[in-house]
């Protein structure tokens, strides 16, 4: 079975945040605001992104980044591996539901080791200072804007 490593994320906000894999507690590392951080893990070899191929499987199987800003959360990632579809997903708000594939797992071989690298950028939204007028409204009103940039290379 291929590994697929975390190596370092660039967290490119103003806002500091947290990323934990949910398969091993001891992979959590502080992501300063506008820094790069290594992904150690816990022995020293990376993060491991976890397989998870369903929404069943999601809780226990994917890698967080949470931003806060005085112990207030204000925005979320998930990221992990699709190991039907051998493809990365991620997601903007930290949902399974919302997740969907990055573009580069079209450039790298899943059944060989790679590693990976994330740059996180993370903005509140602005604020517009008027109500909804509408309660049929299909456009919900921006809460942040957030996007995951992943680049992966062959180890």
């Amino acid at each position: 079975m291929a590994a697929r490593h975390l190596i370092c994320v660039a967290n490119f906000s103003n806002f500091s945040a947290v990323l934990r894999n949910t398969e091993n507690s001891n992979d959590k590392t502080s992501l300063p605001s506008m820094d790069l951080t290594l992904t150690g893990g816990e022995d020293g070899d990376y993060i491991n992104i976890p397989d998870c191929s369903g929404k069943e499987y999601f809780k226990d199987h994917h890698i967080s980044f949470k931003f806060t800003e005085n112990d207030k959360e204000k925005g979320k990632f998930a990221m992990w591996f699709n190991d039907e579809e051998k493809k990365i997903y991620i997601s903007s708000d930290g949902t399974y539901e919302s997740g969907h594939p990055v573009s580069s797992n079209d450039n790298f071989d899943h059944e060989r080791d790679a590693n990976i690298y994330v740059g996180l950028h993370f903005s509140p939204a602005a604020e517009t200072g008027k109500e909804e007028t509408s309660k049929r409204s299909l456009i919900p009103p921006p809460s942040l804007q957030a996007s995951i940039s992943v680049a992966v290379a062959p180890k």
